[in-house]
Formats: structure tokens, C-alpha cells, sequence
């Protein structure tokens, strides 16, 4: 396996954290909805993350990630930016259906906001009117509010 260089890291919370991650194949791949196996070293647990956003023109993916298991509070303290993780693969699972809607209401709450971005952002540019709600627990843990403004009305 390669190594998966981490190009950003953003903290949005205690738990809560952001991983960029060059990959300029798997960023030209992803689509809404899929996720990819993420391995923190030769030893480590194979864990499942979604794919929050990727960026063909940069060759990332990005990942938004909560520090609740063993392998995911590794992440957290082992993952800076200038590191690398061991294993990436993917992208895996059926992507997200987008198709012709002309409305659609993308909904999200806390971590969960995330995933959905690739979902709106896909919509927005199939010409659907694009209608984000998302919510969190504190005002303190609201991320990624400029992404979503600029793909859906709130």
C-alpha cells in the first residue's frame, strides 16, 4: 500500500475533525454518497469513513471524522498535516441517485451534515433548486456553514 499524504487538518470541535487527503485518482473517481476503508498504519484497524467532499482539481478527498473509537482517537492525534495514513481505498458503495429533480431538501444534523455536502453540491449543479437544513447541538459545533450557503438556499 501507499502512503496518503494529509494536505489539511481542521479541528471543529473536541471530537470533531477535518482530514484533506491527496488522492488524485480517487478524487477524479468519488461521487456523492460513497465512502472509502482507511487504514492509520501497517497494523491498524480498517475503518470506514464517507467521503465529505472531494476536489478533482486538487486531487483530494476529504473526510470529516469523530474521534469515538479507539482507532478514530488515534486518527485524532496521530493525523497532522505532513503525515500520511498507511491505506486508503475506495471509493466504495453505490453512489447517490441524482437525476433531474428540480427542488430537492438536503437534511443534516451534526456529523451527519457532511455527507449530505457532496449530495447538494451535485444537485445544485444538475440545475436543481437546492434547499439545506442542518442542524447541531451548539452553535460552538456548527462547520461547514459558508460551504452550504453557497450550494443551497436555508
Amino acid at each position: 500500500m501507499a502512503n496518503f499524504e494529509i494536505v489539511t487538518r481542521e479541528d471543529f470541535s473536541d471530537v470533531t475533525y477535518l482530514l484533506e487527503i491527496r488522492h488524485p485518482m480517487m478524487a477524479r473517481a468519488a461521487k456523492p454518497g460513497q465512502f472509502v476503508i482507511v487504514m492509520l498504519n501497517e497494523q491498524g484497524e480498517r475503518i470506514p469513513l464517507t467521503i465529505a467532499d472531494f476536489d478533482c482539481d486538487k486531487g483530494t478527498i476529504t473526510l470529516v471524522i469523530q474521534a469515538v473509537g479507539k482507532t478514530t482517537r488515534q486518527m485524532q492525534q496521530a493525523c497532522q498535516v505532513g503525515t500520511s495514513l498507511y491505506g486508503v481505498v475506495g471509493p466504495m458503495g453505490i453512489p447517490s441517485p441524482i437525476g433531474n429533480a428540480k427542488k430537492v431538501m438536503c437534511v443534516g444534523g451534526g456529523l451527519g451534515v457532511a455527507p449530505i455536502f457532496p449530495q447538494a453540491r451535485a444537485f445544485k449543479q444538475a440545475g436543481a433548486y437546492v434547499i439545506g437544513v442542518v442542524g447541531f447541538r451548539s452553535k460552538e459545533l456548527v462547520f461547514w456553514e459558508e460551504k452550504f450557503r453557497a450550494v443551497a438556499t436555508s
